[in-house]
């Protein structure tokens, strides 16, 4: 009889703590049966990721030991090898109904050998393939809700790298992140599974939560097949704008983080029925307790839209934007100066917070370009940015000066970010993380400089950068290429080189970014080698 992916939930038997004269009871997952007619194949994937109530049965069982090394990312903690921590840091497992993490490829495989034992049943980790099926629920689409290309959908049915996330982390870490996805999921970490609307099969959380591990073996040690180094790894979880189902990518198989779970799967012929209501009683109960921390975040304010500036007399600006709704929303106002031979020109700075209006007169004595963004806070998080506002004097750059990235007076898709000390702009136009493999919406990126020539020139345009090999700049005066050239390819910053010609009377300067690639660079002149006549 084939099994068909549209119903036939089959709950094995379960009990939050149950143990049966002295020993332990494992949990049986929730299983959905399915049936790829492509290849012709039946098996029952976990309906949802396994949880810490599950695994903490095997421990307890067992004695089970997992190396104390875990990337832990919580509240209270940035990943870092330097201050590993353990799967049951008390942080992860506060809630035994979110996914467990922090055990690796290896404790998953041990978990799933031990339940195998326990119930006569050959339960293991899912093929990169038996994922993506399950994952995308039998669709041809990016993702198994619909291609999403905004990042606007997503929301309703995955935790991913949000809005609520992006304010958390702030408040958490002091770490801002300007992109994520245009919605707001009501969770920061992982949280408690089936919280969000499953997909055409039933299951949940196969995007978002935590990443999928797999059995699948992509690069073996020195070419031993029975020792591996890769394993391919589903999902994009929590930290992660979405990606693709289908594509590419993997874990290393000594390596234990926290942003890394999994479901299991079983053989169709395997299965043996035994219908238990409790699992999904105590997951109700959990899921219901979740959900108000959840709604708690999707209170959060949105970006406030329409800062303007205006320019008083003695270095007084006057702000304005519109208002945020919603009870208890103040506003964070910061400003960053293009300070030409300051260090830390473009790092934002506070001006003032707990605002309780949409404007602000700002006391700046300095007359250079200063750009200014403001926040919507509630609750101690604050909300994207607004749009960038400038005022103050743009110095004048002139054909022949090394210019700073930094220096740029608007931009598009870039971003500071620090390399061996430097201060350097990176492009990207594909900021959202579309995969290579599929269709990629075009997002220009650029950055734009107030630089005239008085005269026109061939020049010769040099720029300190890195980037693929495919990677694309070009220099544009208006309508005029200055000049175009590829990215070198290597992982340190270089010079590269190229001929150009600049033009008397455009007085601005663009480098834009163009393809999929993004470059870093760190700045850029352009030399005359002799003026027309």
């Amino acid at each position: 009889m084939k099994l068909y992916t549209s119903a036939l939930l089959l709950v094995s038997s379960y009990s939050v703590v149950a143990s049966v004269q002295g020993t332990v009871t494992p949990i049986e997952p929730v299983l959905v049966a399915m049936y790829n007619q492509d290849i012709d194949q039946q098996f029952y994937m976990g309906k949802y990721e396994v949880t810490l109530a599950e695994f903490q049965r095997f421990v307890q069982a067992t004695g089970y030991t997992i190396p104390n090394k875990c990337m832990v990312f919580t509240k209270s903690q940035w990943p870092s090898p330097d201050k590993p921590g353990s799967w049951d840091s008390p942080e992860l497992v506060n809630e035994p109904f979110r996914p467990v993490v922090c055990i690796g490829v290896q404790g998953a495989m041990d978990y799933a050998q031990w339940l195998t034992k326990e119930t006569g049943k050959s339960y293991r980790l899912p093929t990169i393939e038996e994922y993506e099926f399950a994952a995308l629920a039998g669709q041809k689409s990016r993702f198994a809700f619909g291609e999403d290309y905004e990042h606007s959908d997503v929301c309703e049915y995955e935790n991913v790298e949000d809005s609520a996330n992006i304010a958390t982390l702030k408040l958490h870490h002091g770490v801002e992140y300007t992109r994520s996805v245009d919605c707001n999921d009501g969770a920061i970490y992982h949280t408690v599974v089936g919280m969000y609307r499953p997909n055409r099969f039933g299951l949940h959380d196969m995007l978002g939560n935590v990443r999928e591990l797999t059995q699948t073996c992509i690069e073996y040690k020195n070419g031993d097949n029975k020792h591996c180094s890769r394993y391919a790894i589903g999902g994009s979880a929590w930290h992660w704008q979405p990606r693709d189902i289908v594509k590419e990518r993997w874990t290393a198989a000594d390596f234990i983080g926290s942003i890394e779970g999994f479901c299991l799967v079983l053989d169709a012929k395997e299965l043996a029925i035994d219908h238990s209501e409790q699992f999904k009683a105590a997951l109700l109960v959990a899921q219901k307790r979740e959900r108000v921390e959840h709604n708690k975040l999707k209170s959060l304010p949105t970006a406030p839209k329409g800062l303007v500036t205006k320019e008083l007399v003695e270095h007084q600006v006057q702000l304005g934007w519109d208002a945020a709704h919603g009870e208890g929303v103040t506003y964070a106002l910061y400003r960053s100066v293009l300070d030409s031979k300051g260090k830390g020109t473009r790092q934002w700075q506070l001006v003032k917070d707990g605002l309780s209006a949409p404007n602000y007169r700002d006391s700046n004595p300095s007359s250079n370009f200063i750009s200014y963004k403001v926040h919507a806070v509630k609750d101690g998080m604050q909300s994207k940015a607004s749009n960038i506002a400038y005022t103050g004097q743009y110095p004048k750059l002139a054909i022949g000066q090394k210019v700073e990235a930094e220096h740029y007076f608007s931009q598009r898709h870039s971003m500071l970010s620090k390399k061996d000390e430097l201060q350097v702009v990176g492009l990207s136009t594909n900021a959202d993380h579309y995969t290579p493999d599929g269709y990629i919406p075009f997002k220009p990126a650029w950055l734009k400089f107030d630089l005239s020539s008085e005269v026109s020139s061939v020049v010769t345009v040099n720029v300190r950068m890195r980037g693929a090999k495919d990677t694309l700049l070009e220099f544009w005066q208006g309508h005029h290429l200055v000049a175009r050239f590829n990215g070198h390819g290597g992982k340190e910053f270089q010079e590269v080189s190229v001929p150009g010609s600049v033009i008397t009377g455009a007085d601005q300067l663009e480098i834009r970014s163009v393809g999929n690639n993004g470059a870093l660079i760190d700045w850029f002149e352009l030399i005359p080698n002799h003026i027309d006549d």
